[in-house]
């Protein structure tokens, strides 16, 4: 398992929480109950004994409802292993709210466990500020004569700062004590804003409005002085909305603090996307996942087809244009920033101020789109249209031009559709930033160059299907997880996909394995995350790389000795006091077949958890590089109706004919399905209107079918049904898609 809290030193706890999980514990000696939780790495409790332990990091914190709840023995594994890594970042804490002499206790009646409860437990439900009983934003900015901004009669209150503190202690109860930002050298801001929360400030000298957030550990400003602040960290920066809203006192010392701290964030950035050896360019016709997937991996990497208004509508051809949804009402204003700022503000209310896309380097895109949001866009030259769709980083086209990039990193690839509903001068700065080592020639051209490593011929071990009537018995031979990831060959120096096309991970990733080896096994963000992985594992330099840990199966350099000893070698560098033991690198779990039923049953718990299914290896097999019968994969797919509504012409050797039934789901969604069509049926398929059935493995978080494949034509339905399939074979998110 890729989960350090599963696990300690042999040490299971006595009850098990996924990273979100929580259950409700009953205090001894009263009849109070409090809240355990998981988050990430750390455990939460409600009570007034986990909250106040100030001088201790979060993940070194227990309680009595922790040890009642996990065991004692576990806990003190879990604060043992803790421990050993808490130095730098509990001084870091220590440091920074230094609340000794500050306690928020002076407006408590009381600090029992029955009056601390409520505050707490509210506050910890999924790690978000307490329930706030306080005024609004116009009623708590002290000091200022424009807090209210005009929604309310402006009453001045001249106070002298130091009494700024009174204010603050009005909302004392709601502080988080282990804040960083709460106090900084003693001072306290004029207002206090938990991480997320936002406050709406006026501008002094015209009508505009900005919004102020606090993410994480910044604070944020919608204004155009905070956001062309191009040189400057996001920790390190402020304007006068900001002092004006948490005090000229309070920002001069967490800009002191920060500036302390930034000199290697900094660098750390911009060497992130280290990208020298990346980059065939030749066109892929298959995607790299499991080869029964080749032509469905294709459609779940693309956007969904939404019924959008056409690409004239949406396709920017100006500054102005882009909004298209209203009649445009250009404000050019007698403000002297840039012409591009009238477009941004225009839009101030939707756009995400933590969003590192948002403005690259004082460029902002013609059009800004949030995580999730798709664009239609025609082509100049013919009658196709594309799909633009911002995934977390990235940008993604659904013309060939994008996807046969084959030798830039997913976030760091263009096309003529991208440059033209973005901005050519926006998109240059986004590839510089993503692709530091390979910019110029992704921005100059849409077939950029090779960043400088060609195709690798790689070969690997490939499953057969196991048939649950006609296929081996089973008995004794290892069972494992299939994995929801992406196949992954290490070669002792980089990481390539099973058709040999090169995976970009950090160089601290890489650094964690050995170089005289060759590894076979899965790049791997968790069940149900496959489209996460799929993102992630694409890009060059992206931080949800830590979201990605090496799951391997197999060692290819010694593929002459019998399965058994090669996972014995696999202990010996990645197991339990190995020389490569780490976190990042997990080997994969195998246990003996009994029997049939025995596999079943495995496959119906795997799949209960939201994994994909099973493979079946052969005891004493060796390593073939090729497709196999020593290894089975077992999966569950499901069968449901859809109506045909068009056709998707084909490519390639379809060309011609029909690549694809463009179908609606009972539920209106649509999809399209390729996989399956005979080329007789190709070259006349079911007509619009007809009922097909379809076979799938599990929904995407789009609540459209994974893998689609044609199964039939139903002759006597005139309506689709959809299937009926548990939750856990439903999209999942897992970071923003």
């Amino acid at each position: 398992m890729s989960d350090s809290l599963a696990e300690i030193n042999g040490i299971k706890p006595n009850v098990y929480l996924a990273d979100g999980d929580e259950k409700e514990v009953g205090s001894k000696t009263s009849n109070s109950k409090y809240k355990c939780k998981r988050a990430l790495d750390h455990y939460y409790c409600t009570c007034p004994a986990w909250r106040n332990q100030k001088g201790v990091p979060t993940e070194s914190r227990t309680c009595k409802h922790l040890k009642e709840l996990l065991g004692d023995k576990y806990e003190a594994a879990r604060l043992a292993l803790k421990s050993t890594g808490t130095n730098d970042t509990g001084s870091s804490q220590k440091k920074a709210p230094v609340s000794k002499s500050k306690t928020p206790a002076k407006k408590r009646k009381k600090v029992d466990e029955e009056e601390d409860e409520e505050a707490a437990g509210d506050e910890n439900e999924d790690e978000k500020p307490a329930k706030k009983t306080r005024k609004k934003a116009t009623d708590t900015k002290p000091t200022s004569t424009r807090s209210a901004r005009g929604k309310k009669k402006v009453e001045p209150e001249p106070e002298p700062e130091p009494k700024d503190e009174d204010v603050e202690e009005e909302e004392a109860a709601e502080v988080d004590t282990n804040d960083e930002l709460a106090v900084i050298g003693g001072i306290k801001p004029k207002v206090y804003l938990a991480d997320g929360d936002e406050r709406e400030v006026g501008s002094k000298t015209s009508n505009s409005k900005y919004k102020c957030k606090r993410a994480l550990g910044h604070y944020y400003c919608t204004c155009p002085a905070w956001r062309n602040q191009k040189g400057v960290p996001t920790e390190s920066r402020t304007c006068k909305h900001l002092k004006e809203l948490l005090g000229d006192k309070y920002e001069a010392a967490r800009l002191a603090l920060k500036d302390a701290g930034t000199d290697n964030a900094g660098s750390s950035q911009s060497k992130a996307p280290v990208s020298k050896s990346k980059t065939p360019s030749k066109k892929r016709k298959k995607v790299d996942e499991d080869e029964d997937e080749d032509d469905a991996e294709e459609e779940d990497e693309k956007p969904a087809k939404k019924t959008r208004k056409n690409a004239a509508d949406t396709k920017p051809t100006s500054t102005r244009s882009a909004r298209g949804k209203k009649t445009a009402e250009p404000e050019p204003g007698p403000e002297s920033e840039p012409k591009e700022e009238d477009v941004e503000m225009e839009d101030s209310a939707e756009v995400d101020a933590s969003d590192e896309l948002a403005i690259i380097d004082g460029n902002k895109p013609k059009v800004y789109m949030k995580d999730g949001d798709t664009r239609e866009v025609s082509s100049q030259s013919s009658s196709s249209k594309y799909n633009v769709k911002r995934t977390w980083d990235h940008y993604y086209c659904t013309c060939p031009a994008w996807r046969n990039q084959g030798g830039a990193p997913t976030n760091a690839r263009t096309c003529k559709h991208l440059k033209e509903l973005l901005g050519e001068k926006y998109e240059i700065a986004r590839i510089t930033l993503k692709n530091p080592e390979g910019a110029a020639a992704a921005a100059a051209s849409s077939k950029p160059k090779s960043a400088g490593s060609a195709k690798k011929s790689v070969e690997v071990l490939l499953a057969n299907k196991w048939d649950l009537e006609t296929g081996a018995d089973p008995t004794g031979w290892w069972i494992s997880e299939k994995l929801d990831g992406v196949r992954t060959f290490y070669d002792g120096e980089g990481m390539y996909s099973r058709l040999g096309n090169p995976f970009t991970p950090p160089k601290w990733f890489l650094d964690k394995l050995p170089k005289d080896v060759t590894l076979d096994g899965e790049l791997f963000g968790g069940r149900s995350k496959f489209q996460d992985t799929v993102s992630i594992v694409k890009t060059s330099g992206s931080p949800h790389w830590k979201n990605i840990a090496f799951h391997i199966f197999d060692i290819p350099s010694s593929a002459s000795l019998p399965f058994e000893e090669r996972m014995d070698k696999l202990k010996e560098l990645f197991g339990s006091g190995g020389e490569f033991a780490c976190p990042e690198v997990v080997i994969v779990e195998h246990e003996e077949a009994k029997d049939k039923d025995h596999v079943l049953e495995k496959l119906k718990e795997i799949e209960g958890l939201g994994g994909e299914g099973l493979m079946l290896r052969k005891p004493g097999s060796v390593y073939e590089p090729k497709r196999s019968s020593t290894l089975l994969k077992i999966k569950t797919f499901y069968d449901a109706e859809a109506k045909v509504t068009g056709y998707a012409d084909g490519k390639g050797k379809h060309k011609g004919a029909t690549g694809a039934l463009i179908c609606v789901m009972e539920s209106g969604k649509t999809f399209n399905v390729g996989t399956g069509l005979s080329d007789k049926q190709r070259k006349n398929p079911p007509k619009i209107g007809a009922i097909i059935v379809y076979r799938f493995q599990e929904l995407t978080r789009d609540g459209v079918p994974r893998f689609p494949s044609f199964i039939g034509e139903e002759i006597d339905k005139t309506e689709a049904k959809d299937a009926e399939i548990p939750e856990h074979r439903k999209g999942v998110t897992g970071g923003d898609d």
